[in-house]
């Protein structure tokens, strides 16, 4: 809860003082007064699922001088993302995998302003296999929820292995920062 405007910094670290940071959830973001909640998915800056362990999240915030003015509006911004059934078996055909299958994955996300909205899936060769959303109209203020069932553009079956989903929104000429989530594919 931020009594005040500000700039906030949130860092997942392995340590306070020592070590590499994990992963930048928000950089000087500008924040209006309120409560705001943010979401880690558990992977580091280049979307490899972190080891089960302990783990810090950093939080800096900086207020703004009592004459500043917070502009909303401009570039939109993904957030509260998460994907859930990270890992998708499309058939649910190999019983000797121990685990929770899931028949898809389930991408949710909210933007800071109505915004167009494109969502692509891609292989591990950052060749494009599927797109979810083509700069699709979506509001601010509804978490969205949008499904992938391991199939490309054709409806065929994809191979084993991981993907990346990339979601991005735009307003205008203004684009947000894509946000990449990862998505495992096993049959």
């Amino acid at each position: 809860t931020l009594s005040r405007s500000g700039y906030i910094t949130l860092r997942v670290r392995d340590d306070y003082y020592e070590g590499p940071e994990l992963r930048f959830i928000k950089t000087e973001e500008p924040m209006p007064v309120g409560n705001h909640v943010s979401y880690w998915d558990g992977r580091d800056e280049s979307g490899n699922l972190l080891a089960y362990g302990d783990y810090l999240i950093a939080l800096w915030a900086y207020t703004f001088e009592d004459n500043a003015i917070l502009i909303k509006g401009g570039r939109p911004i993904i957030e509260n993302f998460g994907i859930t059934n990270v890992r998708v078996r499309p058939d649910g055909s190999n019983p000797y995998i121990i685990g929770t299958d899931y028949e898809q994955a389930n991408i949710y996300f909210t933007v800071s302003q109505d915004a167009n909205v494109t969502i692509n899936i891609y292989n591990s060769s950052a060749v494009r296999a599927k797109t979810l959303l083509s700069d699709s109209f979506l509001s601010q203020g509804v978490v969205h929820n949008i499904t992938w069932d391991g199939l490309d553009d054709s409806n065929s079956r994809l191979c084993e292995g991981g993907y990346r989903a990339v979601v991005q929104a735009r307003v205008g000429q203004n684009y947000s920062e894509p946000v990449i989530l990862q998505i495992d594919l096993d049959f």
